[in-house]
């Protein structure tokens, strides 16, 4: 027996457009994946190598895309960078005005936090990310040691402070770490308008000409996949032709005052 696409699918768009964005292209493909390995394709060699061929790549557009937010991550590192600035000056204002107590004993407790403290860089904030984190960890260690926690718990308003030191150098250290990697990440990642070609072209000119042809051939086995491939294929043409169009309208009034 013979089949056939159905007359609906065989109207709907069956390759994406160019004019898609990378996260479009992306969340096509995530669907796609989804729906393709939700089923056995174990006597199926070819798909099965298009589905390797379109997971990796999928992989490394969504690194792309991310590659892009590296600037979110640099004003993150910077107001990061203030926070912990200010917790440590605050902090060690906090130690000083310990050192002028009456009560004696107290005095020296602040001394001696003082004292450590110098033992790392009084000046630790002015120094680079990565060795005002490692300094402001090492110090951070001391001060919660039996040796000084508790001198530091004994004096004024200064366990409040290191608390919040150690809070906003973790924060810090999470942010450039994030950073270094995405820094890392951008010597071998590619654009992500150049890398969604090569995601889109494996699903326009692999993967929904082999399911067309498998489809006719089996369709219990492959139609419902195909079908699903076209749907989001078409809904999302759909949805750059509106957005396209809606552009053109806004700048309708521009082109009209240019001159030829």
């Amino acid at each position: 027996m013979k089949y056939f696409i159905s007359q609906k699918t065989f109207k709907m768009d069956k390759s994406i457009l160019s004019y898609c964005d990378s996260n479009e292209i992306e969340t096509l493909a995530i669907d796609i994946l989804n729906n393709l390995n939700s089923k056995n394709w174990s006597s199926d060699n070819v798909i099965g190598n298009i589905i390797t061929e379109l997971t990796t790549e999928k992989e490394r557009l969504s690194l792309a895309i991310q590659q892009t937010c590296g600037d979110v991550l640099k004003e993150n590192l910077r107001v990061e960078n203030e926070i912990a600035d200010d917790d440590f000056v605050c902090y060690k204002q906090f130690v000083e005005a310990n050192t002028y107590l009456p009560n004696k004993d107290m005095a020296k407790d602040a001394m001696d936090l003082l004292e450590l403290t110098s033992s790392h860089d009084l000046m630790l904030h002015k120094l680079s990310c990565e060795k005002q984190i490692s300094l402001s960890n090492s110090l951070l260690k001391n001060l919660n040691s039996e040796q000084f926690k508790s001198k530091a718990d004994r004096l004024i308003g200064v366990r409040e402070r290191i608390n919040k030191f150690s809070d906003s150098i973790a924060s810090l250290e999470s942010t450039y770490l994030k950073i270094t990697k995405s820094t890392r990440r951008e010597l071998e990642i590619i654009a992500p308008s150049i890398q969604k070609n090569t995601v889109r072209k494996i699903i326009n000119d692999t993967l929904v000409p082999h399911l067309s042809n498998a489809a006719n051939v089996l369709p219990e086995q492959y139609e419902e996949s195909f079908n699903m491939v076209c749907e989001a294929i078409d809904s999302l043409n759909i949805k750059v032709r509106v957005r396209k169009t809606y552009n053109y309208i806004e700048n309708l009034p521009e082109l009209a005052t240019v001159k030829i």
